[in-house]
């Protein structure tokens, strides 16, 4: 009464193995294809600058799609790092602290940016570049009277803040 059950329990089980099969290919092939510099998986809205001293706290806040988000909190950050990475052209000097895929901040250092000068004020003379246009670019310290805020820009202007 039932001789053809074995048969549809060999195909289906045939069909499962082969859909986990393609899953877990698919799992194996995205996060290396995401963490691939070349793509675009972070896009950074906005960075906030803190002087400390002679180095300089970087705060990134970015957004990625849906896709690559759920990719990060599954496989953890490694899989944004380079591209959140990719923002600074010139990262010698540059440290990560932490990524927050689950807030989508990342936060860096950046050691020896800013020579003191005889006044106690601390100069930061520019050059730092990003790879792509920023949204906004804030820097704050307490001793600014507000914070200075450049819109569209791709690099960090000259400025200065006491010790």
């Amino acid at each position: 009464m039932y001789k053809g059950l074995p048969g549809v329990v060999d195909m289906i089980s045939k069909r499962v193995s082969a859909i986990i099969i393609v899953f877990l290919l698919i799992a194996c092939i995205v996060p290396a294809n995401a963490a691939s510099s070349e793509n675009n998986l972070v896009r950074v809205t906005k960075i906030v600058v803190e002087p400390d001293g002679s180095d300089l706290k970087y705060t990134l806040n970015y957004d990625t799609s849906i896709f690559t988000k759920v990719f990060s909190l599954i496989f953890g950050a490694r899989v944004i790092q380079p591209s959140i990475e990719g923002v600074f052209v010139d990262d010698s000097d540059l440290t990560l602290v932490s990524i927050d895929p689950n807030n989508c901040i990342a936060k860096f250092t950046a050691k020896n940016q800013s020579r003191l000068t005889m006044g106690g004020w601390y100069v930061y003379d520019g050059g730092a570049k990003f790879s792509t246009e920023i949204e906004e670019i804030e820097i704050r310290d307490m001793s600014m009277e507000k914070p200075i805020i450049v819109r569209n820009g791709a690099e960090l202007p000259m400025f200065y803040y006491r010790a």
